[in-house]
């Protein structure tokens, strides 16, 4: 791949692009997406709760909704 790279620096620009679009697409993919998947099941989650719904803490602590605002 440094090849690839190094060869594409000495005067291939469209190479260069190519190289660029593939690193961006596979950053989304694994950066991007699963966070922005991760923050639509919390924020359906949290539109869910009702009032006596038993609920675990990210801190570990186990609880029970008692108010909905």
């Amino acid at each position: 791949m440094l090849t690839l790279f190094l060869q594409a620096a000495g005067g291939s620009s469209p190479m260069m692009l190519i190289m660029m679009g593939v690193m961006f697409v596979g950053f989304y993919f694994l950066m991007i997406r699963p966070q922005m998947r991760k923050q639509k099941q919390e924020k359906n989650f949290q539109e869910n709760l009702k009032v006596g719904t038993r609920v675990v803490l990210t801190s570990g602590l186990h609880g029970r909704i008692a108010q909905v605002q």
